[in-house]
């Protein structure tokens, strides 16, 4: 126990880390989850980041990347190795015990910063659409998860997915289910109330091909659903998110287009 204080009073090098691994099992245990990681540099943080996720602090391996790994020179574009250890910060804090595992005074801010990172990378967008998502309760603000909006703007299937979590079918009754399924009911529910984007949108304006055929494939689903009605709504919400046209009428020319062109009351 004396070796333990001694380790947790000196600085985190890499050799305090190696003593501190070759204690005695419970020790060691107790060193990993007390060990102050504020003290290593950017090039002991890449090392020390795998060894905090293996230890349960996935969090705080977190805040280690923001913090010591990304620069302050803006998002730069990330090498692949830094890429993969982000990303299993990020999944592994998913999967953490989160009643041991998040540090006293953790913010989204962390958390978005290395979402921006991923997106400035070229990461694909299926991948940071998907952490957005996980995080998105976390983030609490739509400006913070643009992969995942754009996903819904290009991807009609997406949005019926969460359309299917968000809402019951016409035939279903109304269920108790337990917490973890209600919770990703309420999470599908905000990203969908915060979507604003039209699909088709392009610098320079709305491609009503494109706008036509997500309209089309998302009712075709909605209907194999069973949620065509509060789907129409939903459709119907976004679209009133729509510019003027190019004529000053609102809606857009190819707002007006879907809406003649769909048969749907609750569309309008």
């Amino acid at each position: 126990e004396a070796a333990l204080r001694l380790l947790l009073a000196v600085p985190a090098t890499p050799g305090a880390w190696t003593a501190g691994s070759r204690l005695r099992s419970d020790l060691a245990d107790s060193y990993w989850r007390s060990m102050n990681p504020w003290s290593v540099g950017p090039d002991d943080a890449r090392e020390l980041v795998p060894l905090l996720i293996e230890h349960g602090r996935a969090w705080s391996a977190i805040q280690l990347l923001s913090a010591r790994v990304l620069t302050d020179q803006g998002i730069q574009k990330l090498d692949d190795d830094t890429i993969q250890l982000i990303v299993k910060a990020l999944y592994s804090a998913l999967a953490a015990d989160v009643s041991v595992g998040i540090p006293a005074g953790f913010s989204d801010y962390e958390v978005d910063r290395l979402l921006g990172a991923l997106r400035a990378s070229d990461v694909p967008l299926d991948l940071v659409a998907e952490l957005e998502w996980a995080f998105f309760p976390l983030l609490e603000g739509s400006y913070k998860t643009p992969a995942l909006f754009s996903k819904l703007d290009s991807d009609p299937e997406f949005f019926v997915q969460l359309m299917s979590l968000a809402f019951r079918s016409a035939d279903q009754s109304p269920g108790e289910g337990d917490a973890s399924e209600a919770r990703t009911a309420l999470n599908a529910y905000e990203v969908l109330g915060g979507w604003r984007t039209i699909p088709g949108t392009t610098a320079s304006g709305i491609d009503g091909n494109q706008l036509m055929d997500w309209v089309r494939r998302a009712r075709d689903l909605l209907i194999e659903s069973g949620r065509r009605d509060i789907g129409d709504q939903q459709i119907g919400q976004v679209l009133s998110a729509s510019p003027p046209g190019d004529d000053g009428a609102w809606p857009h020319e190819s707002v007006r287009n879907v809406i003649e062109a769909i048969d749907g009351q609750h569309i309008i």
